[in-house]
């Protein structure tokens, strides 16, 4: 992880590779979570609802109750708190992780969410952004397009 990511857990801001909660050691043993990947470009997240829209399908799923009036636009201010945090830049990534909280080992002992925002700056590069595609594949130090390069949709 970039020495400057900037860690938003649950609301608090945490420096990167400090020792986690209590309450993330049962997601962090047994993956109970679900995590997007989100491009800001100049601050601004691009495609957010879509993006939350996929978390919360996946939390249904694995059976978080998040409470969605109370928990999506808590999880928009904190990006937006996680931005003016950390200052904005042209090309940046969100990872938005949300969990479950609690401890427990085959069963959990609770079903409410927990989170973390991890925020980093990306270079700037045509592949930085999403939208914003290079007509041309870039080359290798080969001079030959990457073998796992494939455009994706958008």
């Amino acid at each position: 992880m970039p020495v400057n990511t900037t860690l938003n857990m649950n609301g608090t801001f945490r420096a990167f590779g400090t020792e986690a909660t209590q309450d993330m050691m049962r997601a962090i043993r047994y993956g109970d979570g679900i995590f997007e990947t989100v491009y800001l470009r100049d601050g601004k997240p691009v495609y957010l609802q879509d993006h939350l829209e996929r978390l919360q399908d996946g939390l249904e799923i694995i059976g978080i109750d998040y409470q969605e009036e109370v928990f999506i636009p808590k999880l928009k201010q904190e990006l937006a708190r996680t931005v003016a945090h950390r200052g904005v830049h042209p090309h940046m990534r969100a990872r938005i992780q949300v969990y479950r909280r609690g401890q427990g080992t085959y069963f959990p002992d609770s079903d409410l969410p927990g989170y973390f925002i991890e925020l980093s700056p990306l270079e700037d590069n045509p592949w930085a952004s999403p939208t914003s595609w290079a007509p041309a594949w870039p080359k290798t130090k080969a001079g030959t397009m990457p073998s796992c390069a494939l455009p994706m949709a958008t």
